[in-house]
């Protein structure tokens, strides 16, 4: 016998007790039974009998937060027992409703459901949702902590700000939570409490559920008022406390800090960028001399220089691998002549439609930032001479658009040699 699930409901039902809402909804809408593939076919006539009553307890929160008490807190036996022999099914899951976590009795409680973001830094968020009946103390614990980790590490994660925010949100609300369900609750406890004869506490859960605006809930809360009533209980200026208002101070915390937090992580990201921003054009100091940079940086593939037209048949395809911009230089492979010059953008590829097939010399250099005249590279670190490098002179065939393909990647200088800063820069 499985003491998880005395009553085997959950079993009819091809479920376990860990079974979440929407797990028990598709088992309504799409009954599974499990045939014993023997000679007997008493599990599936088990389950085939059970399920009708398995669909009317486990759909209804409070009297299967009732049965899972019950399965947490069977009587000690020795060996097997048939629990339908010992105890009463519908005396169980139609009493008082106990809370999921403490398993103590509570006339208000709330079936919610508790988000939690995590993961953190190079990890997206996560969402985790945690559900069942709880009483207000038991929701309080529970949805601070979700909130501290959520907060410590949710809001750090990628993607998190925005999932964190409405976690926290519902989280200050004690937990996600359907008014229609919280007056069903009540309902069914104002019927335990009068069937108990504890009329005072019935009618005050009654007053509570007669305002839902299901017709169904609202007309039976009424029915009992009026059974209260006509038999002398006289209540109606008895108010039962009610145990989840969430404090104003705790209700502003929760609902101020994410969006803080948010405006704060935005202010700090545009700051940062501003600072980038201004270092980036800042004059550069080379041997002593301020030179102003380059205001607005060329788009890649733009012509910087060209002496001859281009349309040849041949096409150069430069990729620069690197994670910085590039100023490309073609040459003449016998005068030295400065052909064109071509701006690539780090990470980018340009194809340049050459010139007729002849010798050529490729030269480029690499840096982050562009004198005023955003055609020259300047680059005020002591490498700055020896990143800026000449391919071997090489020759291009004749064809129907022959496609002739370089890479500028660091440390791949084998084809060529470095040269100097004055070298590169002659025309």
């Amino acid at each position: 016998m499985d003491h998880s699930d005395p009553f085997g409901l959950y079993r009819a039902l091809d479920l376990t007790p860990a079974a979440t809402t929407e797990e028990l909804k598709r088992a309504v809408r799409y009954p599974f039974f499990l045939r014993s593939g023997g000679e007997s076919d008493k599990p599936f006539e088990e389950a085939l009998r059970l399920a009708p009553q398995a669909y009317d307890i486990l759909n209804d929160p409070a009297r299967k937060a009732n049965y899972d008490w019950f399965a947490r807190n069977l009587p000690e036996v020795d060996g097997e027992t048939d629990w339908a022999d010992k105890f009463d099914l519908r005396s169980i899951v139609d009493g008082p409703t106990h809370c999921s976590s403490c398993g103590r009795v509570t006339p208000l409680p709330r079936y919610v459901q508790i988000s939690e973001v995590t993961r953190s830094f190079n990890a997206y968020a996560r969402t985790t949702q945690e559900e069942g009946l709880l009483c207000a103390d038991c929701a309080k614990t529970f949805t601070r902590k979700s909130a501290l980790t959520t907060l410590f590490s949710g809001f750090l994660s990628k993607g998190g700000p925005y999932k964190a925010t409405w976690s926290w949100l519902k989280n200050g609300q004690r937990g996600h939570h359907l008014k229609a369900t919280d007056e069903r609750l009540a309902l069914h406890n104002a019927r335990a409490y009068l069937e108990r004869r504890d009329v005072k506490l019935a009618y005050a859960l009654a007053r509570i559920a007669a305002k839902s605006r299901d017709e169904d809930t609202a007309g039976q809360s009424a029915a009992i008022m009026r059974e209260i009533e006509a038999a002398g209980g006289d209540y109606w200026n008895y108010k039962l406390p009610d145990p989840w208002v969430v404090p104003a101070g705790e209700r502003a915390v929760y609902a101020i800090l994410p969006f803080a937090i948010v405006t704060a992580f935005i202010a700090f990201i545009y700051g940062y960028a501003a600072r980038q921003n201004e270092r980036a054009f800042r004059p550069v100091a080379v041997n002593g001399v301020s030179i102003p940079v380059c205001r607005e940086l060329p788009r890649n593939g733009d012509i910087l220089t060209r002496q001859t037209p281009g349309g040849g048949e041949i096409t150069l395809r430069i990729w620069n691998k690197t994670n910085q911009n590039a100023i490309l230089k073609i040459r003449d492979g016998q005068s030295g002549t400065v052909l064109a010059s071509v701006f690539v953008a780090y990470q980018n590829s340009y194809d340049f439609e050459a010139f007729t097939g002849r010798g050529y010399r490729l030269q480029y250099a690499l840096g982050n930032r562009l004198d005023a005249s955003c055609k020259e590279i300047i680059d005020p670190d002591w490498e700055a001479e020896f990143r800026k490098v000449d391919a071997e002179s090489f020759y291009i065939e004749y064809g129907n658009r022959n496609i002739d393909a370089y890479q500028m990647e660091y440390g791949s200088h084998r084809a060529g040699r470095r040269i100097t800063s004055r070298e590169f820069d002659k025309p």
